[in-house]
């Protein structure tokens, strides 16, 4: 799968899975948020109601007094429903007033505030649902003989739907999601060009210019250098040349020892005849001729018997380095085996090809290798054959230059 591709998927679902954590979060923080709220508004309201209730009461008052009052909050808002209890104290007391409740009539809620003198807020089928505790200060004992300071006077109870609340925080709510969302694509698609243009781009080209390397089965050529703002590319590149390099190397070395004797480091007979093909193709194309001399080694098998495989290993390696010396560039030598050599010299003819033989036999001749104190050295038979006048095939050439190098042997 392309990278391009890849990172929209991980995109797309991350921003799906973030969409809906954050709804699911907004939730919670709406609920608490609206908790908290209308903890503080209820309770100002409740302190409002009891602000009221406490100038009436100083003044002198009487429970109709308490109902208008409790009527006109009701009337300034009409969103709630206030419900007022008075504690035993105060309804043994005063009695109870047309809109107000007994302890013994209320539930569970009104009886837990009652005994802990904490304020309760529920959520009760969206609508809230509020109960303050009105505690009894020092300025309250005047009119209340029968309590002491702390103790429950009563409670006030407001009901109040949560839409009041809930409608503005989800318009909030609704517009940071909006902003979220627009803000997370927005990220997005610049992260996601960002990414295309300096990571996909650039492992792209790479892979481009690998492939047309890999086409090319040129495996001398290197990635050429580019300008890119991540490390790692770069590294990357240099070391796939690096990589290059070594195969290179191992595939160099590997050929050397499929086309070299690993002796004398001249070509082995594989890759003379390779070499030799390809010559006479060139030759019959542009009808000029070509000269093969054989080599044969004289004395070199006493020598190899008395001083053994160490000496004689030397002595070929020092006359395989005398005739590259003496042969040019384009001239090909080969060691085909033992002490036997062959060499290829392009467009040369007969009289070329007797001025190479004796130089070649005069070298050899001069040639000497220090071998523990004696000085070893060897001579050579030659056989020449020249194309086309001696043969057609590298077959027919061979031969006849091996029967000539052969009777240069008996002859000497």
């Amino acid at each position: 799968m392309p990278i391009t591709k890849s990172l929209g998927i991980i995109f797309l679902v991350v921003f799906i899975f973030s969409v809906l954590l954050f709804i699911l979060i907004s939730d919670t923080v709406m609920d608490r948020t609206i908790g908290d709220i209308a903890i503080k508004e209820e309770t100002h309201t409740s302190k409002l109601i009891f602000q009221s209730l406490y100038s009436v009461m100083r003044r002198g008052w009487s429970q109709q007094d308490i109902v208008q009052i409790v009527g006109s909050i009701q009337e300034t808002i009409p969103d709630i429903r206030v419900n007022l209890y008075r504690s035993d104290a105060v309804v043994e007391q005063y009695g109870v007033a047309p809109t107000e409740f007994h302890p013994q009539q209320s539930d569970s809620l009104i009886e837990q505030v009652f005994a802990s003198g904490r304020s309760q807020l529920v959520v009760e089928n969206d609508q809230l649902r509020f109960v303050y505790p009105i505690i009894a200060e020092a300025v309250c004992l005047g009119c209340h003989v029968t309590v002491e300071v702390g103790d429950r006077l009563g409670l006030i109870e407001i009901y109040q739907s949560t839409a009041k609340l809930r409608v503005p925080l989800e318009y909030a709510v609704l517009n940071i999601i909006y902003i979220f969302l627009s803000a997370a694509i927005l990220l997005g698609i610049s992260l996601f060009v960002a990414v295309h243009i300096f990571l996909v781009k650039p492992v792209k080209q790479l892979a481009r210019e690998i492939n047309t390397l890999s086409e090319s089965h040129d495996i001398s050529r290197r990635l050429p250098a580019m300008k890119t703002a991540f490390y790692e590319i770069k590294w990357l590149r240099k070391q796939f040349n690096l990589l290059l390099g070594r195969v290179e190397l191992s595939l160099r070395e590997l050929r050397d020892r499929s086309e070299r004797d690993p002796l004398t480091g001249l070509y082995n007979r594989r890759k003379f005849d390779e070499l030799a093909l390809q010559e006479l193709h060139r030759s019959q194309h542009h009808q000029h001729s070509f000269a093969l001399l054989m080599v044969d080694l004289n004395r070199f098998k006493p020598i190899n018997d008395t001083y053994g495989h160490e000496a004689g290993d030397e002595l070929l390696c020092a006359v395989a380095s005398a005739m590259s010396h003496a042969l040019r560039m384009e001239e090909v030598i080969s060691r085909i085996g033992g002490d036997e050599f062959l060499i290829l010299v392009p467009e040369c003819g007969t009289e070329e090809a007797t001025a190479l033989s004796d130089k070649l036999s005069a070298c050899i001749e001069q040639m000497a290798v220090k071998y523990k104190g004696d000085h070893l050295s060897v001579g050579c038979s030659l056989g020449v054959a020249i194309y086309p006048h001696d043969g057609l095939t590298m077959a027919e050439l061979i031969r006849k230059a091996d029967q000539r190098m052969y009777r240069n042997k008996r002859d000497r």
